[in-house]
């Protein structure tokens, strides 16, 4: 997959305006591939995804998703952190916690759910980053 963003930006600016493609069709056969456990389809679609919109944060979670199944957890963390960086993802940050604290980064996981339960938009994201938080403290109570 093509992760160079600024060889991205070049091939989105080489496209023909007429020919460009409907980037939220590509991330829904890109969402149905990894479902699907079909990930070499999932990296195609991705990698076309990128070069019509580089720039998109759904598109960079989606990566990270990907590589997160594949087991390729630096690849994972990069990308969800590339969908941070891009726009107000809230969903990136989450999974990227979920991340951390799967390889006992517990501090760097911790400090992105405190930000999700005090700043996100969405009560369901803001409980769902309550529960792990509740998790990291029990998990500091049983190791204490």
């Amino acid at each position: 997959m093509i992760q160079d963003r600024e060889k991205l930006s070049r091939l989105h600016a080489e496209l023909d305006p007429s020919r460009r493609i409907d980037i939220g069709a590509l991330l829904r056969g890109a969402e149905e591939a990894i479902g699907e456990e079909r990930f070499d389809d999932a990296d195609a679609i991705l990698s076309g995804a990128l070069i019509v919109d580089p720039n998109l944060s759904t598109t960079w979670r989606l990566i990270g998703h990907l590589a997160e199944e594949r087991g390729e957890l630096e690849d994972a963390e990069r990308a969800y952190r590339t969908a941070m960086e891009l726009g107000h993802d809230e969903g990136a940050t989450l999974e990227l916690a979920r991340l951390l604290m799967s390889i006992a980064r517990f501090e760097e996981s911790e400090a992105l759910l405190v930000w999700l339960v005090t700043e996100s938009e969405s009560p369901q994201l803001s409980r769902t980053a309550e529960d792990l938080l509740q998790l990291i403290e029990n998990r500091r109570r049983r190791l204490s």
